[in-house]
């Protein structure tokens, strides 16, 4: 036993120095350990499709059936399956709030919290922590999607190999980010849609360095998937060929869009008014999922497309399978039923959800226009598809990704036309509506910064202490000239910190100052290190924001500054140059 427990740890030690030496600090490493990564992340993501089925086909055979056959229901096509979004809410509360120790569901905003604000600081234990409870609560009937937890479990696995090989905090940044979207990528086999939902949603920023690992995580996370899967299962969600009718009928689609932005815009209102109502519930908090999911399971012997992710529904409204009455129940009934689930704390995605309400929405307002314009119109299947995108796009702020993931979808250029004009309406129409997106939204009731576009420098986040070098020479404020020269001569630093007798920087001296007094006087003038020393230096700490400090580099055109504990402790801990300011600049753009 104790042989093996060595040689795992063993195996752990190798595997870190590996991972180490992979990392470097080149940016051609980068894109090497993103490709290892959107590995990763697909596998994670294929895997959870799998673990999802398979729970569900257990609970269903040894659950189920075996409760329907010994206690039949009195009601006619009855089953006790009803109860299961309550048991399963039950064990992922249990599981969350005992096992795990995770405070809340986490979701894509635990995602975008991190990359704007913590750089790569999500701790490893989500990432099972996700897949168990997520896959639980979608198994046994939860209103959700997979989405959003394979985000998480890709962002995580990207958090943890920034730390393992010790990344500079940008770069954790982005393989957080690579993580995610290569997760998402694999979900729908979608490589476009997952790089471009982590630039709009996930990171808001644009710049070309971060397009780099970013697309290559989303290419290798697909390539995975499409291996294990095959590339015609790959992404469990297609749909049907798109037809365009008529050349005008673009212009038809505004419409749609304008009811998907109402639509978006009520589906986060529901869940949002959801959690606040469950808030408010007391007893046990690991409770409260079960209760959710005793409303779901209620709400589905009605309604029985609500339950679960909604793949086979959106699929059938997208196949024109669907009547007037179904899609207009379902549509309700889908966003109750992820009100639910989600606000009482169930784990899941709200990605999918989405996508049914908007397939049922554009079935509806494809058979009104059908009904109105006759049949010179596609068939309410294509508005439905393109409803999908309509509403994604309303509700996340993400109006190319839902652009790009109905492209790829359909495989066809036709739906660009009028997924462009559905999107755009719907866009427009949330936005009034309401300022941010749900994503954004929930960073910021979370205490994060809710932009859609980065606004913020390329330094944000960065502090001094990252990036700052040691101090190899100092002097005492007693040091002669002679001494003081014989420092300047060897150093390479631009300044040198002159100390007080207890340690604390008196100020510094630099080579600039000291050469008029040897022109002047020669080496032999009674002057010590305290009278040569500029006192008026810049107050920087180990925590100042790295921007702050090449502000007060640039304004007092200083080459170099000391780096003092803290604003009590005046001991100089390091120092910071220009030229590590301009690394740094370099390495986050």
């Amino acid at each position: 036993m104790v042989a093996a427990a060595e040689g795992v740890a063993g195996w752990s030690r190798s595997l870190r120095k590996r991972l180490r030496l992979l990392g470097g600090r080149s940016s051609a490493s980068l894109l090497v350990v993103a490709g290892v990564l959107g590995a990763g992340s697909g596998l994670v993501s294929s895997g959870f499709w799998e673990a999802i089925a398979a729970l569900a086909a257990a609970f269903s055979y040894y659950v189920v059936s075996p409760l329907d056959r010994a206690l039949p229901l009195p009601v006619r096509g009855a089953s006790w399956g009803f109860l299961l979004p309550a048991a399963g809410g039950v064990l992922v509360g249990v599981l969350a709030y005992r096992l795990f120790r995770t405070p809340q569901r986490l979701g894509v905003a635990a995602v975008m919290l991190d990359t704007r604000t913590r750089w790569g600081r999500i701790p490893f234990r989500y990432v099972p922590a996700t897949f168990v409870n997520a896959a639980i609560t979608i198994a046994s009937g939860g209103s959700a999607g997979r989405e959003a937890p394979v985000v998480v479990m890709g962002g995580g696995l990207g958090a943890w190999l920034g730390r393992t090989l010790n990344l500079a905090p940008a770069r954790r940044q982005l393989l957080v980010a690579a993580g995610g979207a290569a997760a998402i990528a694999a979900a729908f086999n979608a490589p476009l849609a997952g790089v471009f939902f982590t630039l709009e949603v996930i990171l808001g920023d644009w710049r070309t360095s971060t397009l780099a690992p970013v697309m290559l995580a989303a290419v290798a996370g697909t390539a995975v998937c499409r291996a294990t899967e095959g590339s015609a299962e790959a992404g469990h969600f297609q749909v049907p060929p798109y037809q365009l009718a008529s050349w005008w009928e673009p212009v038809v689609y505004a419409g749609l869009g304008v009811l998907a932005g109402a639509l978006a815009r009520l589906f986060v209102g529901a869940v949002e008014e959801a959690s606040r109502r469950f808030d408010q519930l007391g007893g046990p908090i690991w409770l409260r999922p079960g209760l959710g999911g005793l409303a779901v399971g209620l709400l589905g012997l009605a309604v029985p497309g609500v339950l679960g992710n909604g793949y086979p529904v959106a699929l059938a409204g997208s196949s024109d399978a669907l009547g007037w009455p179904t899609l207009a129940i379902t549509a309700v009934g889908k966003i109750v039923a992820t009100a639910l689930t989600l606000g009482s704390g169930g784990w899941g995605g709200d990605f999918a959800p989405l996508l049914v309400v908007g397939s049922m929405a554009g079935g509806l307002y494809g058979k009104a226009v059908a009904l109105l314009l006759g049949h010179g119109v596609a068939s309410s299947g294509a508005y439905a598809m393109v409803g999908m995108g309509a509403v994604l796009a309303g509700a996340a702020r993400c109006p190319i990704t839902a652009v790009l993931l109905l492209f790829e979808l359909t495989g066809s250029y036709q739906v660009i036309l009028p997924i462009m004009v559905a999107v755009a309406t719907a866009t427009m129409v949330a936005r009034r509506l309401s300022p941010f997106g749900m994503y954004h939204r929930q960073v910021r009731d979370l205490g994060g910064p809710a932009f859609e576009v980065r606004g913020a420098p390329a330094l944000e986040g960065v502090t001094v202490g990252d990036v700052m070098g040691p101090v190899q020479h100092t002097l005492p404020a007693s040091a002669t000239l002679p001494e003081v020269l014989a420092v300047l001569r060897i150093s390479r630093q631009w300044v040198v910190p002159v100390l007080r007798p207890e340690g604390s920087l008196l100020g510094v001296v630099r080579l600039a100052d000291v050469r008029p007094f040897l022109a002047e006087l020669g080496d032999s003038i009674p002057v010590v290190a305290e009278d040569l020393a500029v006192e008026d230096v810049p107050l920087v700490v180990r925590d100042t924001p790295l921007a702050t400090a090449a502000r007060l580099l640039g304004e007092g055109e200083w080459e170099e500054l000391p780096v003092l504990a803290s604003s009590e402790d005046r001991r100089p801990v390091g120092l910071l140059s220009r030229r590590q300011v301009v690394l740094a600049q370099v390495e986050a753009d």
